[in-house]
């Protein structure tokens, strides 16, 4: 459904989705954050009038830039673009496709440099924008490292007893993604391998067929000559140019 949504956002291919269709997507969700739901915070916040909205910025805007620039090299890469995604079409291909949709819906374009040179207007349009939009009582805007108080102070919980998580970091997101490659290379190889062994095993079959119709043929012929070469020929493959060249 996600690729739904972007395709109809952002290429007008499709209906745009509203609340039942939100609901369906996410209605097991009491949350969402990042991509592709931070595609859609004005859709969002209009479909959910009860939700409250919680915009997260970094101290330097560099450091985003950095981050982002590294998850655009990983996720338009050529080899995953146009190589893995179709020998792991089930998984990577799935998860490729939909990074496409809202990398080009966000930063206009599927090419890394492009994108990458368009990545500071669209986070600073992107903030700008959500706090136009969204009414004070309804959003937070929490600097990166403000640890727990913050968002619990806005959410009316109490402050959990366990440390704030940090699992969004530059080293946790090259693991993730090795872990992805890893992944989606033994998907590929499985895939290969499947594809490459029905292939066999249709040519034995049709060798198998052809051996036992040359061989029959062989026999009938011993009995009634080539006569009977070309109609045992032509009968077992359909083919006139074959019963010609038995023929002789």
């Amino acid at each position: 459904m996600w690729n739904s949504a972007l395709r109809a956002k952002y290429f007008g291919r499709g209906k745009p989705f509203g609340r039942t269709e939100w609901d369906q997507l996410l209605g097991h969700c009491g949350a969402v954050t990042d991509v592709p739901a931070a595609c859609f915070w004005r859709d969002l916040v209009a479909a959910y009038p009860e939700a409250k909205a919680v915009l997260v910025v970094r101290e330097e805007e560099e450091a985003w830039l950095r981050s982002c620039c590294a998850l655009l090299d990983g996720a338009l890469d050529p080899f995953g673009l146009y190589v893995l995604r179709f020998t792991d079409p089930f998984w990577f291909g799935r998860i490729i496709t939909c990074a496409s949709l809202y990398i080009e819906g966000l930063f206009g374009s599927t090419n890394a440099v492009v994108a990458k040179a368009n990545a500071r207007a669209a986070y600073r349009k992107h903030n700008a924008e959500i706090r136009a939009t969204v009414s004070k009582e309804r959003l937070l805007e929490y600097k990166l490292g403000s640890e727990w108080e913050p968002l619990c102070a806005f959410l009316g919980k109490e402050v959990p007893g366990v440390l704030f998580p940090n699992l969004n970091d530059s080293e946790m997101l090259r693991l993730s993604f090795l872990y992805a490659v890893a992944k989606t290379i033994r998907h590929s190889l499985v895939n290969l391998a499947v594809v490459v062994g029905a292939g066999a095993v249709v040519g034995g079959l049709v060798w198998r067929v052809g051996i036992e119709a040359v061989t029959s043929a062989k026999e009938q012929a011993l009995l009634g000559g080539t006569s009977v070469v070309s109609s045992c020929i032509r009968a077992t493959c359909g083919y006139q140019g074959i019963t010609r060249c038995v023929g002789h």
